[in-house]
């Protein structure tokens, strides 16, 4: 029983490491994106953070829009920028009430090259 258990763990730990794929970078100037979605007393608190590589020397052209479930917007912030390699957004908006909204930015990181990034959340409000 027990070669039997070890056994079938060798074969599982076999077939992670040799099916198992890399994970590529999705951008090449930009290290990470967090953003964070959370709600409270009727309005939205949106958070961004965009870090770049090292040798990024600003982020420029941040649209951030906040959407209901309909795609209609909330809440807009345009042309945002900042100098160096970290961009930080942290803003709330009201809401009418409950329901499902999406948190969504684009942007231009410049590095070696000028990166298009952009990501969003989504999250109920209950």
């Amino acid at each position: 029983m027990v070669k039997k258990s070890i056994a079938a763990m060798v074969t599982i730990c076999l077939f992670i490491v040799c099916f198992a794929l890399p994970v590529q970078a999705r951008y090449s100037e930009t290290n990470s994106i967090v953003m964070s979605l959370t709600y409270g007393s009727n309005s939205a608190n949106c958070s961004i953070t965009i870090t770049g590589e090292s040798w990024v020397t600003g982020i420029d052209k941040v649209n951030v829009a906040l959407k209901d479930s309909s795609g209609s917007v909330v809440k807009e912030w345009k042309n945002l920028s900042c100098t160096g390699s970290t961009f930080r957004f942290n803003k709330s908006a009201s809401l009418s009430g409950k329901g499902t909204y999406t948190l969504s930015f684009t942007g231009t990181v410049h590095g070696d090259t000028d990166e298009r990034v952009s990501d969003s959340i989504t999250k109920t409000y209950r």
